[in-house]
């Protein structure tokens, strides 16, 4: 019985976990939980983006969407500001989660991102139309080794003239070295 209000609450209260280690005695009050465990990718990057015709390891969408970005012109900008990152998440984004997300994630992921300044290994990277930040993506670049994607979002200007795509694209061009780390959102 407290096993099943605890899921009840739990789950009206948090619409994602990344995370969650359940007590083994309580295995047959879990069996009713479905659980969405996306998929850990890593790419690496040493020859598949030395030439132009790296497309080839791209999907169609995104050849699509990046040919869009760059008839588009965008201006690209890195910044220590991640304020209208997470501006453009919840204005853009966040009305998609069910359940909505917790002001503390916010707070975590600018604590993350301060950090990561400390140590010289954060990359926030923007998309501008006429000044105005459209788009945004944060990397986490670990010396010598992997670079993580973190967080993105966008405008509606941005997602449709492919904004993320291309910053992401030329931040993984310039890196060639390094292993792409990236969960996909299966």
């Amino acid at each position: 019985e407290l096993t099943s209000e605890f899921l009840t609450t739990f789950y009206t209260r948090y619409s994602y976990v990344s995370v969650y280690c359940f007590n083994a005695a309580n295995t047959e009050q879990l069996t009713t939980i479905t659980a969405q465990c996306p998929n850990v990718h890593l790419l690496l990057l040493h020859n598949q983006f030395r030439s132009e015709n790296s497309s080839v390891y791209w999907k169609s969408g995104l050849n699509n969407q990046l040919r869009r970005a760059l008839k588009f012109h965008w201006t690209f900008s890195e910044s220590n500001d991640i304020t209208p990152l997470i501006n453009l998440f919840q204005q853009f984004h966040e009305c998609q989660i069910q359940g909505g997300v917790s002001k503390k994630s916010y707070q975590l992921l600018t604590r993350l991102y301060k950090e990561l300044l400390v140590r010289k290994q954060a990359h926030l990277l923007y998309a501008l139309y006429e000044d105005i930040p459209q788009a945004g993506i944060l990397v986490w670049n670990i010396p010598k080794r992997r670079i993580i994607y973190l967080f993105n979002a966008s405008s509606t200007l941005g997602r449709k003239q492919g904004a993320r795509a291309l910053m992401l694209s030329n931040y993984i061009r310039g890196n060639p070295q390094k292993i792409f780390d990236f969960e996909s959102p299966e």
